[in-house]
């Protein structure tokens, strides 16, 4: 083919032939193209194949069904990025409070403790007992502390869309879903900054503990990381563990405003220095930036969200806006026309009562073009809706008896389940 076996280590030589090949195969079908080939070969992002020396290359469990990777998002205008006071998705930032332990300094006898955390983002319950809840936290990195407790009361992006939740509503996530790859992408792979190995032939409990740290690669330009991703392997960690935002939703942090939250020097490898905002890092839990090498004393870029932090704001998918914009200038358009008409108004007692006849005739003569009455689909809607309700008012109570200690039994016949 072509290919000239450069690397001289041959357990990385297929890691990187596989690295290649996915990098080139943008749309995942495991075919590489001519126009795939020619737009790798003219892209400079070649630096962002992620294969270090020392990296395992034997096959896992998660390996052998490769890691997922997004694809790169449709280009979309600055309008489409724009806040709104209202909206079908509400974002706002909830404090968060379930977190797993990636790494920490206990048993280093360091002068400063550090502790990693992932946040834990369980199956959020369908419903509730306000109804449908179709809901999410975005996580964009692991959070790093100045000690070893967890964080406390550090906030995540909750993203919530109102149209699907509540009663009466059916409660589906692919319009979620869909926003979250359109505005929060995952990243297509990760860079490697920094990587603290442990010495084998040192097998005191007091030795290095492997951290390897590792920067999301966005999928394209009009996005960027907010943070960094650790493993305790020198793997590369999924894709689904951390989301990209929008860059026009981060400002980056002035040298003036960053501090340092931990340092190493270079025992199990190479020097290394973790940065934070300094407004941040004074609270319980903090996303983080890592310079390492002969680069260590010098910040890398630290980003922040510029805006909505403590507060909530709306989004809408692309063609949204535009398409109630039309609905908007179409009523006014309307208005204008009725305005303009030589005929006099109706007395809007009068008017009221002639709309409400009418109204009533349609909805008894009118019938789709399938040939189903309209008020029967109506009331499908209404029955499955109520449905789901019950199933969800269910499920509430027999969580609540299986925590409850006490014997609590149906009185009379069990309820009928749909």
């Amino acid at each position: 083919l072509g290919l000239h076996k450069v690397t001289s280590d041959s357990a990385r030589w297929p890691q990187e032939v596989k690295a290649l090949f996915q990098f080139i195969d943008t749309d995942n079908d495991r075919l590489i193209t001519v126009d795939e080939f020619k737009a790798a070969i003219e892209s400079d992002r070649f630096n962002d194949l992620a294969v270090r020396p020392g990296m395992d290359t034997r096959p896992t469990g998660r390996d052998s069904e490769a890691l997922p990777k997004s694809r790169a998002p449709v280009k979309l205008s600055k309008e489409a990025f724009t806040w709104e006071p209202k909206g079908q998705f509400r974002l706002k930032w909830k404090a968060h409070k379930a977190f797993d332990l990636v790494w920490n300094t206990e048993g280093l006898q360091l002068e400063e403790d550090l502790s990693i955390w992932a946040p834990k983002l369980g199956r959020v319950k369908l419903y509730r007992s306000q109804g449908a809840l179709v809901q999410t936290r975005i996580p964009f990195g692991h959070i790093a502390c100045t000690g070893l407790n967890p964080p406390d009361g550090f906030e995540l992006l909750e993203l919530t869309d109102t149209d699907e939740t509540g009663w009466l509503r059916t409660g589906r996530r692919e319009r979620l879903d869909l926003f979250l790859d359109t505005f929060f992408p995952q990243p297509h792979t990760f860079q490697q900054v920094w990587a603290r190995a442990a010495q084998a032939s040192s097998p005191s409990v007091f030795s290095p503990k492997p951290l390897f740290v590792w920067k999301p690669l966005p999928p394209s330009d009009d996005f960027v990381a907010l943070g960094v991703v650790v493993t305790a392997e020198d793997a590369l960690p999924p894709t689904t563990s951390v989301r990209c935002v929008p860059r026009l939703f981060v400002q980056e942090l002035q040298r003036t405003d960053l501090v340092h939250l931990w340092a190493d020097s270079g025992i199990g490898g190479e020097p290394a220095c973790f940065w934070a905002g300094a407004r941040f890092a004074k609270q319980a839990g903090t996303f983080f930036a890592v310079s390492s090498g002969i680069n260590t004393p010098v910040a890398p870029e630290v980003l922040a969200f510029a805006a909505g932090e403590g507060g909530t704001f709306f989004m809408n998918l692309p063609g949204q806006r535009k398409a109630a914009a039309s609905s908007d200038e179409d009523t006014s358009g309307a208005e204008k026309k009725g305005a303009a008409s030589k005929t006099p108004p109706a007395s809007p007692r009068r008017k009221s009562k002639r709309v409400r006849i009418i109204q009533s005739l349609a909805r008894c003569i009118r019938a789709p073009s399938d040939g189903r009455d309209e008020r029967i689909t109506l009331a499908e809607h209404d029955l499955d809706a109520y449905r789901r309700n019950y199933l969800a008012v269910k499920q509430m109570l027999e969580d609540k008896l299986d925590h409850d200690s006490s014997d609590v039994q149906w009185i009379g016949e069990a309820p009928y389940e749909p």
